[in-house]
């Protein structure tokens, strides 16, 4: 739902201000996939994924 309404407001936007709203959507699902893994990690008590790509 969220991201579909940024996806609007991008629209409106230049495409220099577009191209920037799309690198925080990337870096925010990326902050959230390793929020994940690393929760999901600590849940196994295993080496999680964040440990074995460092």
């Amino acid at each position: 739902m969220k991201i579909n309404e940024v996806e609007a407001q991008s629209e409106s936007l230049s495409p220099g201000n577009m191209k920037q709203a799309h690198l925080l959507l990337v870096g925010l699902a990326v902050l959230v996939f390793f929020g994940a893994a690393y929760i999901y990690g600590l849940d196994k008590q295993t080496l999680s994924p964040v440990e074995m790509f460092w």
